[in-house]
């Protein structure tokens, strides 16, 4: 490489840093102000000793989704004002993210999004800038990334009518094309960068599948029958697995099971991630990490968030962890930590 674009590459790279938000490592507040169960009160799910309890663990920010459909109750707006000043007191920095089906799988993809993207926008401004950012998207149902590119510099435009000077951050669909396309990190690769220099571009990391969604009713016919598929994958606990799945279950999930995931393994994933972000000199982020935790081995999770975290430390990666006080909580083997776990059989 000749010294000029040598010296075009390091100026890049230090705008790409300059002014970026010090994020680190956080964790979604879930299951608050989108996608409630039986037992939740706005008052008690999630309150100010949780945020000091978070702050005193190292986390450095809270990613605050929010069911854009329900923006109109009147509980949700003055209990989430104080949920993102509770996080400028105790020194977290907050994101706020626009969750929600009918937002991200119809209006986004339809582009008639941009009330709704306002309204919440316009909470998210009245708080400082260097604290509290804005999440516009999560997991937009637009299974072509050349559509998504154009769809997502637009959602840019009309956020900054409201946000002008904010860092934003975006989403990835969880598709790449609309048949047999569910590839997000295929999806990353082939989205193009707004020319918005203030984006932090976003998605998840739940390397392998079957292992991080493991006994999940919601997560599709095969991973609900997947219970207790440790990690690293070993062999005899595999063949454990796959004799207690169901007789019918699709001849080619064998096989998957046994794909021997490791450490390296999760690091040839990553580059596709880095190489995205080394191309276009922009900033990303992991949105969410994590894994369903009632039927995952305890060591197996503690193994794998070591592993993924020490890789995104390493490629100086910011991260946030899925979720605090849900099936995947990060505080599910703590008996000082009350979690309404569902009925799991």
């Amino acid at each position: 490489m000749s010294e000029m674009k040598c010296l075009v590459t390091l100026l890049m790279m230090m705008t790409m840093a300059v002014g970026m938000p010090p994020l680190h490592k956080g964790v979604s507040l879930s299951n608050w102000f989108w996608n409630q169960n039986d037992q939740f009160d706005a008052e008690t799910w999630v309150t100010e000793q949780d945020y000091i309890w978070l702050k005193e663990q190292g986390y450095d920010h809270v990613r605050i989704p929010v069911e854009m459909d329900d923006l109109d109750q009147a509980w949700l707006l003055p209990k989430m004002r104080q949920a993102i000043q509770w996080g400028i007191d105790h020194q977290l920095m907050v994101i706020v993210a626009c969750f929600g089906d009918h937002y991200n799988n119809e209006l986004v993809p339809q582009e008639k999004y941009q009330d709704l993207l306002k309204k919440l926008a316009m909470v998210v401004a009245e708080f400082p800038a260097d604290k509290v950012f804005f999440q516009f998207a999560n997991e937009p149902d637009v299974p072509n990334p050349q559509d998504w590119s154009r769809i997502q510099s637009d959602m840019i435009h009309v956020a900054r009518q409201v946000l002008p000077d904010r860092w934003l951050l975006t989403s990835t669909p969880l598709r790449w094309r609309e048949q047999d396309g569910w590839d997000q990190l295929k999806a990353f690769r082939l989205m193009m960068p707004s020319d918005d220099d203030k984006i932090i571009y976003t998605l998840y990391f739940y390397e392998p599948f079957f292992f991080t969604h493991q006994g999940a009713t919601w997560a599709g016919d095969e991973a609900r029958h997947v219970k207790g598929y440790a990690y690293p994958v070993d062999i005899k606990n595999v063949d454990d697995v796959i004799h207690k799945l169901p007789p019918q279950e699709v001849d080619w999930l064998p096989d998957t099971l046994r794909e021997p995931w490791d450490k390296a393994m999760l690091a040839d994933r990553l580059k596709l991630i880095t190489a995205w972000r080394d191309q276009y000199h922009r900033p990303v982020m992991i949105s969410e990490i994590g894994v369903h935790r009632p039927y995952a081995l305890q060591d197996s999770v503690s193994r794998w968030l070591d592993d993924v975290t020490q890789m995104l430390d390493a490629n100086k990666i910011p991260y946030t962890i899925w979720d605090y006080r849900g099936n995947f909580s990060l505080r599910w083997d703590d008996a000082r930590f009350s979690i309404p776990k569902d009925e799991y059989s």
